[in-house]
């Protein structure tokens, strides 16, 4: 039997579900990156900004990433609940081998929530005039970003091969 034979339809499901929810995360974070660097030049030259973007202030643009950050930081912290508390219990009950590997996920999960804190304050206190305010969250953002590629990519990489094993769904224990 080949490897692609031996793939159980529930773990190419499976494999497919969590693709398909760490890729808006991939691109969010990413498209965060880039709004926060508008908002970094505009910081540093706004009022050339103000006259470009015609009733739109840099403090309203800094609201609206504001807003995307929180709503990025829930959802990421939502995922990574999901995980710890429903997904990579029972991986380890089925898989005792995966031990250091989900030590390793959750070690990053606490990271990734100790960023999210980080950028919690930092959203709240960014002002889009202010070019250290912005320069902090997108520090943080960017270390979000990395960690969280490389996250994302081991989680895979490591897991992956493992759904593909499973004759149900991790959702039914």
């Amino acid at each position: 039997m080949t490897a692609q034979n031996s793939r159980t339809a529930a773990g190419r499901r499976m494999v497919e579900e969590l693709r398909l929810a760490h890729r808006p995360l991939r691109s969010d974070i990413a498209q965060l990156g880039v709004a926060i660097g508008m908002l970094e030049e505009a910081a540093l030259a706004a009022e050339p900004v103000r006259e470009i973007v015609a009733g739109l202030t840099v403090g309203q643009f800094a609201w609206q990433i504001k807003s995307r950050c929180e709503y990025f930081c829930d959802h990421l912290s939502l995922h990574h609940g999901i995980e710890d508390q429903r997904m990579l219990p029972v991986m380890q009950r089925q898989f005792p081998q995966l031990r250091s590997v989900i030590t390793r996920l959750k070690d990053e999960h606490e990271q990734v929530s100790v960023l999210i804190l980080e950028i919690s304050v930092a959203a709240r206190d960014l002002r889009g005039d202010d070019a250290d305010s912005v320069g902090r969250l997108r520090g943080n953002l960017e270390r979000l970003a990395t960690l969280l590629a490389g996250h994302l990519d081991y989680e895979e990489a490591s897991l992956f091969p493992y759904f593909e094993q499973m004759t149900r769904d991790w959702h039914q224990g």
